[in-house]
């Protein structure tokens, strides 16, 4: 048997970066799902996202944690590390140094079809399906 098959499409962690003028996007992919959320540069000022950072999956959850518990933190990159500061604590998380696969590559640009449901009715729809 030979060793597994490499997945092209499978990163663990976060890949943050800029897109577009003054927008930043968060993306995740695990080779079975992606997923992003895209927002204003506004809501993270001065942290230079030209390049893009990839945050490791474990570092996530401990930032979640941390942000649980907060009603207030900082964020800067220094460096290969993001540190996180709030009142009570410093996180500091080293960066992944891997290329994020062309995630892109993967979403059609141009959506020929759309829906738009409340997500009161799409939550329904996924517990019936799942029943």
């Amino acid at each position: 048997m030979g060793p597994p098959e490499e997945d092209h499409f499978s990163v663990a962690g976060l890949y943050w970066h800029a897109v577009e003028p003054n927008q930043l996007r968060f993306v995740s992919c695990d080779g079975h799902r992606l997923a992003y959320f895209q927002t204003s540069e506004e809501s993270f000022p001065n942290l230079g996202m030209e390049k893009g950072v990839i945050i490791p999956r474990k570092g996530v959850q401990e930032i979640i944690r941390i942000l649980e518990k907060e009603s207030e933190a900082s964020l800067s990159i220094d460096e290969n590390c993001l540190i996180l500061k709030t009142p009570g604590s410093v996180l500091s998380v080293q960066l992944l140094d891997a290329e994020f696969p062309e995630y892109q590559l993967i979403i059609p640009e141009e959506r020929p079809f759309s829906l738009e449901l409340s997500w009161e009715a799409f939550s329904r729809l996924l517990n019936a399906w799942r029943s």
